[in-house]
C-alpha cells in the first residue's frame, strides 16, 4: 500500500509556557487516536512544539483506510431454511440486517451445529478525503485557560494565525476561524522570514531552522543544556538546573542563546533562597554557584535569539535584577524590625476560610494537635516543649514583606528569621519542615519536632475542611487536601509512627466538634476522612508498585498504623512466587470462609471436641494470637505472615478429619466458633480471599 508523511502545524501568537508540554502531548495521543478509529495505518508519529506552534508529522501513513471484511453468524440452518429449500424470514431479515443479498448467506458449521453466515466487505477510504476531519481534533485540545477572538465562536488558548496540513506535497483543505490550511509557515519572530513555504512534510523540520526555530522540543532543550555545559567548562562554574524551569525556559524560546550577567556582591547578604527564587520565579534565570557549591554573583538566562548585540541584553538583564535585589534587600531588612510575636499578632487579621477561622485560630488549633501526638508518640518532654514553641510560631512569616513577595518562601524565611531571634535551631527547622512534602517525591521532615508540626498542619487543613463539608470531588480540590493527606500518609510511614489513621481521626474530629464549627455530620466526617486517607494510602501503594489484590487484601484488614499496613503489603509481595503461597493462602481461606457461618460470640467448649484435630487447632489458634502480640510490637510483618503460615497444617488437618456443618447444632456451632476465633487473626493481617492466582 502507497504510503507519505502527513504534517499538521497550528499556528498560534505565543502560548504561555506552562500551556504547551501537555498541549503538544493532547495532539500527539488525541491524533494517534484519531488513526486508530479511521484505521489508517502508520509507521510513527512525531510531535514538534514552541511558543508559537504545535505540529506533529504522521510518519508513512498509508493512502487509504485498510479494506476490512467481516463475518457475522446469524439463525442456526433449521431456521433459517424451510421444507421447500427457500429462506425463511429469519434468514431474510439477518441479510438485511447485514446489508447482503440473500445469495450471498452461507451454511458452515459452527460447534457441531450448521448456522447461516453472512460475509460482508467494504473497501477503504481514501486518506485524503478522510484527513480534513482532523479539524475537529485541532479544535478539542483543552487548554488550562481559554480565549474567544474577534466574532469567532471558538475558545482556544490564543489566536490561531496559521495552518498547514500537508499529505505529502498535496495540501489537505479545511479551515478554523477563517484560517484556512496552506504550506505556509512562519519563522522566527525577528530573525526569521515571515512567510516560508515547506515543499514536504521531511523538509519541515530543516527548513524552520533555516529561519531560526528549533521546532523539536527536546532537541532545543538539548541545545540549551549543552550551552549551560560549555559555560560551566569556560568559566568553572556550577549552574543547577532546576528541571521546571529549564521547562519552562525552553517553552519560551524558539532559537535558545544562553548568556550570563552578574550583580553586585553585597546582594549575597541576602539568604541564598531569595536570591534564587528571585532569579527563578520573576525573571527565569538559573543561578551560578562555585565548585564548592557557594552562590556566586552571576547568572545564566537563554535568549530567544541569536548571539547579535549579547552584551546589550546582559545588561537589560543585569539592570531588571538589580532592581528586583533592591526590593528584596529593603523587605528583608524591614523584616527585621519587627519581633517574631508582632508578627504573629498580625495573624489575627487574616482569614483562613470564613468558617474555620482566622490563620491565628488555625495555629491555636495545630499547636494543640502538634502536642498531643508529640505525646501520643512518647517524645522526650522537651522536644514536647520545643514542638509546642515551633507550633505557635509557626505562620508568622505569612505576613512577612518577603513573603508577601515572594510566597515560595513561606516557611523558608520563616526558619531564617527565627534563627535571627534566637530561636533553637530545631524550632526554625520545624517551620521550614511543616510544608514538606510539598509535592510528589519531595524531601520529608528529618526531625521529630517537624514531622509532629508537619503532620498537626496538615492533619487539621484537611479536617477542618471535612468538619464544614470541603471534601475533594473529581478534579476539584481547591485546597490541596489529597496532597496534604498524601503527606501525613507518607510522614506516618516514614517516622514508623505506632499510631493509627482512625485514632487520630476519631481524637481530632471530636475536637473540632468541640470547638463548635462542624457543620458536617460527626460520625460521617470520620467515616468518610478515613476512607479519604484509605485512598491516599492506596495510591501510594500502589504507586510503589505492589499488586491491586496485594493492596485491596491489606486495606480489607483492620485499620492499624501505616508503618505496619505497608509492612504487610511488602510480606504478602515477597510471599507470591513462592510455591507454598498459594497453598497456605488456601487454607487461610478456608477458615476464613467458612468462619463467616459462625454465630457471633460463641464460646468453645472443648468437651464437645470429637478428634484431635480440633484440639490441635485450638492449640494453634492461641500459639497464634500469643506469638502475633509479639510479633506487632516490633511492626515485624515477615514474622506475623510466618505465623499465619504455619499453622496450616493444623488447618488441613483440621478439615480432612473432621465434619464443621454436621446436624448436632452444639458441635456445629462449637467447630464454627473455633474456625471464628483463628479467622479473626488471620483477617486482622489480610483478607487472604482477595489475592488472585493465575490458572
Amino acid at each position: 500500500m502507497d504510503s507519505k508523511p502527513f504534517l499538521l502545524e497550528i499556528g498560534l501568537e505565543e502560548l504561555p509556557a506552562r500551556f504547551v508540554t501537555d498541549a503538544v502531548k493532547q495532539l500527539e495521543q488525541h491524533v494517534q487516536q484519531w488513526l486508530k478509529e479511521k484505521k489508517l495505518p502508520y509507521s510513527r508519529t512525531q510531535a514538534f512544539s514552541t511558543p508559537r506552534r504545535l505540529a506533529i508529522i504522521i510518519h508513512d501513513l498509508a493512502s487509504k483506510q485498510e479494506d476490512a471484511s467481516s463475518k457475522a453468524k446469524g439463525p442456526a440452518k433449521k431456521i433459517a431454511i424451510d421444507d421447500n429449500g427457500d429462506w425463511t424470514k429469519a434468514a431474510l431479515g439477518f441479510a438485511r440486517s447485514q446489508n447482503v443479498e440473500p445469495d450471498a448467506l452461507t451454511i458452515e458449521a459452527h460447534k457441531g451445529v450448521e448456522y447461516v453466515f453472512a460475509t460482508s466487505f467494504s473497501e477503504g477510504v481514501q486518506t485524503v478525503d478522510i484527513l480534513p476531519s482532523l479539524e475537529k481534533v485541532i479544535t478539542s485540545l483543552n487548554f488550562p485557560k481559554r480565549m474567544k477572538w474577534h466574532t469567532f465562536d471558538l475558545r482556544y488558548a490564543r489566536p490561531i494565525r496559521w495552518l498547514i496540513a500537508m499529505y505529502g506535497q498535496h495540501v489537505i483543505p479545511f479551515s478554523i476561524a477563517q484560517v484556512k490550511t496552506s504550506q505556509i509557515t512562519r519563522g522566527h519572530r525577528f530573525l526569521g522570514d515571515k512567510e516560508i513555504t515547506i515543499a514536504t512534510p521531511e523538509s519541515y523540520e530543516a527548513r524552520l531552522l533555516e529561519n531560526y526555530v528549533i521546532v523539536d522540543a527536546d532537541k532545543r532543550k538539548q541545545a540549551i543544556r549543552s550551552q549551560l555545559k560549555d559555560m560551566e567548562a569556560t568559566k568553572d562554574w556550577i549552574i543547577p538546573v532546576n528541571e521546571d524551569l529549564l521547562e519552562e525556559v525552553n517553552n519560551l524560546v524558539e532559537y535558545p542563546t544562553a548568556l550570563s550577567g552578574s550583580f553586585e556582591e553585597k546582594y549575597l547578604q541576602l539568604p541564598k533562597e531569595v536570591l534564587i527564587t528571585t532569579m527563578r520565579e520573576h525573571q527565569r534565570y538559573f543561578p551560578v554557584e562555585s565548585t564548592e557549591g557557594t552562590l556566586l554573583p552571576f547568572f545564566v538566562t537563554v535568549r530567544n535569539g541569536n548571539e547579535e548585540h549579547i552584551e546589550n541584553v546582559s545588561k537589560g538583564n543585569e539592570k531588571v535584577l538589580r532592581g528586583r535585589f533592591a526590593d528584596a534587600a529593603f523587605f528583608y531588612e524591614e523584616d527585621q524590625k519587627l519581633s517574631i510575636e508582632e508578627w504573629n499578632k498580625k495573624l489575627e487579621t487574616v482569614v483562613f476560610h470564613e468558617s474555620i477561622g482566622t490563620i491565628a485560630e488555625k495555629v491555636n488549633r495545630t499547636k494543640e494537635l502538634a502536642v498531643w501526638l508529640a505525646r501520643e508518640e512518647r517524645l522526650p518532654a522537651e522536644e514536647v516543649s520545643l514542638v509546642e514553641r515551633a507550633a505557635t510560631i509557626a505562620k508568622f512569616d505569612l505576613v512577612t514583606n518577603m513573603v508577601g513577595e515572594f510566597p515560595e518562601l513561606q516557611g523558608q524565611m520563616g526558619q531564617d528569621y527565627a534563627l535571627k531571634s534566637n530561636e533553637p535551631v530545631q524550632v526554625a527547622r520545624a517551620i521550614y519542615e511543616q510544608y514538606l512534602p510539598r509535592f510528589s517525591n519531595d524531601h520529608l521532615p528529618q526531625t521529630a519536632v517537624g514531622s509532629m508540626l508537619s503532620l498537626a498542619e496538615k492533619l487539621d487543613t484537611v479536617l477542618s475542611c471535612f468538619a464544614i463539608g470541603l471534601i475533594p470531588t473529581g478534579s476539584q480540590d481547591p485546597y490541596a487536601l489529597r496532597r496534604q493527606a498524601n503527606g501525613v500518609v507518607q510522614i506516618l510511614l516514614e517516622t514508623k509512627s505506632a499510631l493509627s489513621l482512625d485514632v487520630i481521626i476519631e481524637h481530632w474530629v471530636n475536637t473540632l466538634n468541640n470547638k463548635g464549627f462542624m457543620t458536617a455530620g460527626v460520625e460521617s466526617t470520620k467515616e468518610e476522612a478515613i476512607q479519604f486517607f484509605l485512598s491516599r494510602f492506596k495510591h501510594l501503594m500502589m504507586d510503589s508498585g505492589y499488586r491491586y489484590d496485594v493492596v485491596e487484601a491489606v486495606l480489607a484488614a483492620p485499620i492499624v498504623d501505616v508503618y505496619s499496613m505497608f509492612a504487610k503489603a511488602e510480606a504478602v509481595n515477597e510471599q507470591l512466587n513462592e510455591p507454598a503461597f498459594k497453598k497456605a493462602v488456601e487454607a487461610l481461606s478456608r477458615v476464613t470462609n467458612l468462619a463467616q457461618k459462625a454465630e457471633t460470640d460463641t464460646t468453645i467448649d472443648e468437651s464437645l471436641f470429637e478428634n484431635e484435630s480440633e484440639t490441635k487447632l485450638l492449640a494453634a489458634t492461641v500459639e497464634v494470637e500469643m506469638s502475633l502480640v509479639e510479633a506487632w510490637k516490633q511492626h515485624d510483618a515477615i514474622s506475623a505472615y510466618n505465623i499465619l503460615e504455619a499453622c496450616q497444617d493444623a488447618i488441613h488437618s483440621f478439615f480432612e478429619q473432621t465434619m464443621v456443618m454436621v446436624e448436632d447444632p452444639d458441635v456445629r456451632s462449637n467447630r464454627l466458633a473455633l474456625l471464628k476465633r483463628l479467622a479473626r487473626s488471620i483477617e486482622s493481617f489480610a483478607d487472604f480471599q482477595q489475592i488472585v492466582f493465575s490458572s
